[in-house]
């Protein structure tokens, strides 16, 4: 049975790989505004391919069970 620390743990790298996410999510975006090929009205389309492509690298990172 998991103790209260190892759950604390475990939330609190889940929400640090959050907050990479954000921050990855953010720079495209920031890198995006310097350099413009998208235009404003795919900005939603291009935060959700960075979302699924995110998902999609810890899909591969977790071991199967």
């Amino acid at each position: 049975m998991k103790t209260r620390l190892q759950i604390v743990e475990y939330e609190l790298k889940e929400e640090r790989e959050r907050r990479a996410v954000a921050e990855e999510t953010l720079k495209d975006i920031e890198r995006e505004c310097r350099e413009p090929f998208v235009v404003p009205a795919l900005l939603d389309a291009f935060i959700t391919i960075s979302k699924i492509t995110s998902q999609a690298m810890d899909m591969e990172a977790i071991p199967a069970q």
